[in-house]
């Protein structure tokens, strides 16, 4: 068990029916005793955001992204949700191109951020305060498909 509070580890995130559905991991942040911070927008598990604080408990240890012996947990529920919500955007074509600049820059005014997971798979997230059938307008009119993955209540 990390011992450090800040050290990166990866998080196993699982699908709701677990059995059936596969699982995603994210990098995240030691904040407690067995506890995380997300430092990701998932794309796979409906549910969590970046910066949603959860539990785990550890599973093993591997390489990942060129380092070595990083913690993995295997996360046991949400401990608290963090301020922001997440969208899945699928696009078309690819979202970096000089194509959707205007996009990106409209979601930025917004305090919109996201991440992409290949040119056309974008996780998107946003606070409380950000309207988000008004993102998830926008970037449908963009032509993306989108998905409400974890949205304010």
């Amino acid at each position: 068990m990390p011992r450090d509070i800040g050290r990166k580890v990866k998080v196993r995130l699982f699908h709701r029916d677990f059995k059936t559905q596969g699982s995603e991991l994210l990098w995240a942040e030691v904040v407690g005793p067995n506890e995380f911070k997300l430092e990701n927008g998932p794309w796979l598990i409906d549910g969590y955001s970046y910066e949603d604080v959860v539990s785990g408990v550890y599973e093993s240890t591997r390489n990942y992204d060129g380092e070595r012996n990083v913690p993995v947990y295997r996360c046991t529920g949400i401990v608290r949700k963090g301020p922001f919500r997440t969208l899945r955007a699928i696009f078309e074509t690819s979202f970096p191109s000089p194509k959707y600049a205007p996009l990106r820059a409209a979601l930025k005014a917004m305090d919109v951020d996201y991440e992409n997971m290949d040119d056309k798979l974008v996780s998107v997230w946003f606070t409380k305060d950000v309207d988000a059938h008004k993102v998830a307008h926008m970037l449908h009119d963009a032509g993306a498909h989108v998905q409400l993955a974890d949205v304010p209540d």
